[in-house]
């Protein structure tokens, strides 16, 4: 078995991203806000046939550029019918792309290291929280780390071969200006952002950049141009080329100068959560750094700190924080955790210092243990799906505990296994999705009468419950819901309690009586807010 395991790393990567990226994909429900955002805009790109610019309703969804887009209408026209509901059609993109991010940290891994380092790192990569959760939700992040990834693979390639002075081949090539193409048609500037950054930090450390020669900078513009141009070439040809000024206007910009939609954070707050995004792995990271800081004069080791220096600087520089956004760095960090595993944790200067981070490791461990039975309790989900995840984060948080306090790395390793393995799975194909106190927009759904011509809703606006109902749902203020039922007599009115009042009031003017379709509590998860909904139409 272990023979059969090291002679097919690929498979095996394979078969672990799939247990870990694929549970959860149809029986989450739609995220709030940016998933549903996502999702709904694909939607409508299906339901017009307009490629071209992504809405959100009547509103054009300048946010992000169209490749997630694509992905996902190819993707949901392919393995779905219309009205194209199903969430896990969208879905698949992300997932596979994480796949994929696996698969080309082993490859630069190969690249830098040993074929086990390479293989321990896509490992560790598919076993981390964060990579999880975002190979689970249809929106830009774990595409942009698949595309941004194949980018720097060819980067690594041209490196690592300059450094053995070996040629690069054309594949280095094609996969760096490809790669950063793509990455520009997934989310912008984020993924050259981060290739540059590492060629700035190589140039510091190295002092040349004579690796760029195998790259052929020239036709490699060219390449990259012909990944990018068609697109806002198609813009200008059909007088819509403003869509990426705004974008850059609306999206860019304000997360430059300041915490977007209430997203500021101060500077190490990336360090900080990353014992969470980064969980179980986080167990290592600190040691990991220091060890292969002592060792940084290595020409690889070099090439990964270069990577991860300046693009967490910039990450935490820009005011706008939210956690996902420092996953690109993820790949290097793991690869080092697996480079220092491989030589068995040596020992630190500072003992105090990884203590302490064990011991907080071990709070965020016990913390999520317990709070998957306690949010079971409070919310009134099944207890048989909440206590096998407290039983399995607690074992496993123990035996990552004893393995790192005696430095036994196998037990840390066990420790990830079973942490992730066995948790993550479970936590997103049946715990969250059993949490139905959260998933209103479902609930709504359900309930809709057979008949319904309309919805018209005030006090819940979130995108899911668009995705989940029509596209023509009318999110409008009270006084337009009575207005609704009193034109149509099987339009259904979805009024929050705090909005009660302004509806009675407009109802009475118009001489409307009702009648409750259904009564229902949850809270909106986009806002923390609890709501009570009630379900009307006219009598």
């Amino acid at each position: 078995m272990k023979s059969w395991i090291s002679n097919h790393p690929i498979a095996v990567l394979t078969l672990l991203s799939a247990l870990m990226f694929l549970p959860g994909l149809s029986s989450l429900p739609p995220l709030d806000r940016d998933e549903s955002r996502f999702v709904q805009a694909t939607t409508q790109m299906l339901e017009t046939q307009n490629f071209l610019l992504p809405f959100y309703q009547e509103t054009p969804r300048s946010k992000k550029p169209v490749g997630i887009y694509w992905l996902q209408s190819a993707s949901t026209e392919t393995l779905s019918d219309a009205p194209w509901r199903q969430i896990w059609t969208y879905r698949l993109p992300s997932a596979i792309a994480a796949w994929l991010a696996v698969l080309l940290t082993f490859a630069i891994g190969r690249e830098l290291f040993d074929r086990k380092t390479a293989f321990l790192a896509g490992g560790l990569l598919a076993l981390t929280l964060l990579v999880a959760v975002e190979a689970r939700i249809a929106k830009t992040d774990a595409t942009l780390l698949a595309t941004t990834l194949l980018a720097m693979w060819g980067l690594t390639r041209a490196y690592a071969k300059d450094v053995k002075g070996a040629p690069a081949g054309p594949l280095a090539f094609v996969a760096f200006w490809g790669g950063l193409g793509l990455a520009t048609l997934i989310k912008g500037p984020i993924g050259p952002a981060v290739v540059g950054l590492t060629l700035i930090g190589l140039w510091i450390g190295r002092g040349h950049v004579r690796y760029l020669k195998a790259l052929r900078p020239a036709w490699g513009i060219l390449l990259l141009l012909a990944v990018i141009a068609p697109w806002p070439l198609a813009l200008y040809a059909s007088g819509e080329l403003g869509f990426i000024i705004e974008a850059a206007k609306e999206d860019l910009l304000p997360k430059l100068t300041g915490g977007q939609e209430g997203h500021g954070a101060p500077m190490g707050f990336y360090f900080l959560t990353s014992y969470l995004t980064l969980w179980p792995i986080s167990l290592l990271a600190l040691p990991a750094l220091a060890w292969n800081w002592r060792n940084r004069l290595d020409a690889n080791i070099g090439f990964l700190l270069a990577w991860i220096i300046p693009s967490w600087l910039m990450f935490e520089w820009v005011p706008t924080k939210l956690v996902h956004y420092i996953l690109p760095v993820f790949p290097a960090l793991v690869l080092l955790v697996a480079n220092s595993a491989r030589q068995g944790l040596p020992a630190l200067t500072y003992k105090w210092a990884y203590r302490a981070q064990v011991l907080f490791w071990g709070l965020i461990s016990v913390a999520l243990s317990a709070g998957f039975t306690v949010a079971a309790i409070l919310f009134n989900s099944p207890l048989w799906i909440a206590l096998p995840l407290t039983v399995i984060v607690g074992i496993g948080a123990i035996i990552g505990l004893r393995g790192a306090w005696q430095r036994n790395i196998q037990q840390m390793l066990v420790a990830f296994c079973v942490l992730s393995g066995g948790a993550l799975p479970w936590m997103a194909s049946a715990y969250a999705p059993s949490l139905s106190y959260f998933w209103v927009s479902p609930r709504i759904a359900e309930a809709l009468p057979a008949d319904t011509s309309v919805l018209a809703a005030t006090g819940f606006h979130e995108p899911s419950l668009v995705f989940l109902t029509d596209t023509q749902t009318k999110l409008v203020a009270p006084e337009d819901v009575a207005l609704t039922l009193s034109q149509d007599p099987f339009a259904v009115g979805l009024v929050e309690r705090r909005k009660l009042k302004k509806f009675n009031e407009k109802a009475q003017e118009l001489g409307l009586e009702v009648v409750v379709l259904d009564e229902m509590r949850g809270q909106n998860l986009a806002n923390g807010r609890d709501l009570t909904l009630h379900l009307l139409r006219a009598k």
